[in-house]
């Protein structure tokens, strides 16, 4: 593959399943020539996909659909990110045991003018869990949280 590409998003998912409209992340400071978009049916073929993706190093981030919560496969898309100097953003309804890092939930929350979420760290290594809202920032292209939320 092509020498590392700074700034390349990749995202991975079945078809319709992510409806990422590129356009509208330009507001995220993310432009659409910036995004690879990849389907698979299967979810065999993400993982493959993923896999060998984030080994490559050419994208800076891959955001994907995966279902699968096996220790084995999360592992090895562990080392893959860390070899490939990526980083996995993995999108999915199940929990389960997984090698990830950090385990978020992110739920959107009613806004006035900015969007809003409800954001939960719910498993961090070596951290405790916390949850809190955030607000994007459209001006200083940030995320900023609104408020802590209490146990």
């Amino acid at each position: 593959m092509a020498a590392r590409a700074p700034g390349l998003l990749l995202v991975l998912g079945a078809p319709k399943a992510l409806m990422l409209y590129p356009p509208g992340l330009a507001g995220f400071g993310i432009a659409p020539e910036q995004i690879v978009s990849l389907e698979a049916v299967a979810e065999t073929q993400r993982l493959w996909v993923l896999e060998e993706v984030l080994r490559s190093g050419c994208f800076a981030v891959v955001l994907a659909e995966a279902e699968s919560r096996d220790l084995t496969v999360s592992r090895r898309l562990h080392l893959a990110a860390e070899a490939g100097g990526c980083m996995a953003l993995l999108c999915g309804q199940k929990g389960g045991t997984s090698a990830a890092l950090t385990r978020w939930h992110v739920t959107p929350q009613p806004g006035e003018q900015r969007p809003i979420w409800r954001v939960a760290l719910q498993r961090c290594r070596g951290g405790q869990p916390s949850e809190f809202i955030a607000g994007w920032d459209h001006d200083a292209l940030r995320l900023h949280p609104a408020s802590v939320l209490a146990d």
